[in-house]
């Protein structure tokens, strides 16, 4: 069977997603992939339509990663004077 592979960063530019959103992917196993190396990542033709198969918000894309902390200033950044 040929089928094709493609890099990190082809998959995120074909999902409109970030490259470390794919690599999230990969770390919580949500996605198929091929270690060629220890930093060479391949994923297959069929994980990719998988992945668009599914529900972004099932994958965790919209999901909210940290709400913000009570009592916390608004202006963090002020300058010094």
């Amino acid at each position: 069977m040929d089928e094709k592979f493609y890099t990190v960063p082809e998959v995120a530019e074909l999902l409109k997603v970030s490259k470390n959103y794919i690599y999230e992917l990969i770390n919580r196993k949500q996605i198929n992939y091929l270690r060629l190396s220890e930093r060479r990542i391949r994923i297959p033709a069929s994980a990719l339509e998988n992945c668009k198969l599914q529900d972004l918000d099932t994958l965790g894309y919209n999901q909210i990663v940290q709400s913000p902390k009570a009592g916390r200033p608004r202006n963090v950044c002020k300058r010094a004077r």
